[in-house]
């Protein structure tokens, strides 16, 4: 449920204030300042990256007040991998904003990346429940990476070597999607 929850946030907050700064002439006018695309971008991914730490953080101290849940491992790498994760997801935030015309696109593009993350990402069964058609979407999806290591730290108690794998295609995925939404940014600074 973290990284359900971390997804909601990050690509509903993402999208929609994207799409309302670019319609209202915002993000026009930050792009006037003396400032880098690539700055204004990491800016975004810092902003929304507090959020999806806040957000996972309300959901632990949730689980771990209110439901008694027990975590065998360590707080700050579950933290490192929500981080990671949420740099990959603001950057596909942006990618899809430069797609939406309103915010009601923007909602839309977003349950594109909730809807299947919630059904393909063993967020409730194992993705080798799924039918052999679907389970090659699921590992194409980084949410099930995120929900794996999140799971090997908290039940098991795994440190960052049992969760090498997981983390290194999250931060591939970060690393793409920060590259393209700083490409999107440098396009929208250009055609101003």
């Amino acid at each position: 449920m973290i990284g359900f929850a971390v997804t909601v946030i990050t690509s509903m907050l993402s999208l929609i204030a994207l799409v309302r700064e670019e319609r209202n002439g915002i993000l026009e006018r930050l792009l006037t300042f003396p400032v880098h695309p690539w700055e204004l971008s990491l800016g975004y991914t810092l902003a929304f990256t507090i959020i999806a730490i806040l957000q996972a953080l309300e959901v632990i101290l949730i689980a771990y007040f209110l439901f008694h849940t027990m975590f065998a491992g360590s707080l700050l790498l579950m933290l490192l991998v929500i981080v990671v994760y949420t740099i990959g997801l603001q950057g596909m935030g942006t990618l899809l904003s430069g797609l939406a015309r309103n915010e009601f696109q923007a909602v839309q593009y977003a349950l594109l990346i909730i809807i299947p993350g919630l059904i393909l990402t063993e967020a409730f069964w194992p993705v080798e429940a799924l039918s052999p058609t679907l389970r090659p979407l699921a590992y194409i999806i980084p949410l099930t990476y995120l929900n794996r290591a999140l799971r090997a730290v908290m039940l098991r108690g795994w440190g960052i070597s049992g969760i090498w794998f997981e983390l290194t295609v999250l931060a591939s995925y970060a690393v793409v999607m920060l590259g393209l939404s700083i490409l999107l940014m440098k396009r929208r600074a250009h055609t101003r």
